[in-house]
């Protein structure tokens, strides 16, 4: 637990003399107020766009519903590629450096490294992701009086997908020792699980499906009761990948 605890505070100290730390909260700050935002402000614009055209359109109004979708989408096309960019090369930059060697010699067990780094960016994703939604959150309920349905099942399945990617980065890390592979390693697994969700028959069993139950949930098309098989599965499939990333760095020659 002293190794786990030291190793900790040494990923704390890195990630803000990096300003890695700095970054990911500022990204995720950004998501957090700019999804109600543009929803908020969308009807004008289009409003404005076919005054100038003199086309006639309605144009409906915002809904908490928008607000949402607008947040989970930032998340999958920013917040998740700004965060493997920044926390990708947790363990393979060490790796790559050799700053491990002289610490294992010394006494350190290979499993407290990869226990303490999975900790940390478990940590981070936490705060931030749930700091970003809270910030969505209170900013809809301000500017839309309106309720939808099942919001935190719906926030924690997005919060779930990023555990499962966080698992592949050290899976991927404990294979290579190369920063590049894991990160294109890890795009392959989301293209696959892509073209996995295409068929209904197996699509529940598909991590990526998580990304399309967000929705559903909060418009009312899903139940909760949807989310008992992918959530499941994921959980399941984010431990053993974190347990078989433990026992390739185990294994692994670092030299």
């Amino acid at each position: 637990m002293n190794q786990i605890m030291t190793l900790l505070n040494k990923e704390l100290v890195e990630s803000l003399k990096t300003f890695k730390l700095l970054a990911i909260i500022i990204t995720f700050l950004i998501i957090g107020v700019l999804s109600p935002f543009i929803v908020l402000i969308m009807p004008d614009i289009l409003e404005s766009a076919v005054v100038d055209s003199g086309i006639e359109m309605v144009i409906p109004e915002p809904t908490a519903d928008q607000s949402y979708m607008q947040f989970f989408s930032h998340i999958n096309q920013l917040g998740f590629i700004v965060f493997l960019l920044l926390f990708g090369g947790i363990l393979t930059n060490e790796i790559s450096r050799r700053t491990l060697i002289n610490l294992l010699t010394k006494g350190l067990k290979r499993h407290n490294v990869v226990l303490s780094k999975v900790l940390f960016i478990l940590i981070i994703w936490t705060v931030i992701y749930f700091m970003s939604a809270m910030i969505t959150y209170l900013y809809t309920v301000y500017f839309f009086d309106e309720t939808v349905h099942h919001l935190p099942a719906a926030l924690s399945t997005t919060w779930l997908y990023g555990i499962f990617l966080i698992s592949l980065i050290f899976l991927f890390s404990a294979a290579f020792k190369n920063f590049i592979a894991v990160i294109f390693s890890i795009i392959g697994v989301v293209v696959v699980m892509m073209i996995l969700t295409v068929f209904p028959s197996i699509e529940m069993f598909v991590p990526q499906h998580l990304l399309s139950l967000n929705m559903e949930l909060i418009i009312g098309e899903k139940d909760l009761s949807d989310t008992l098989t992918p959530v499941a599965v994921t959980l399941s499939a984010s431990i053993l990948v974190f347990i078989l990333s433990i026992f390739i760095f185990n294994k692994k020659t670092l030299v």
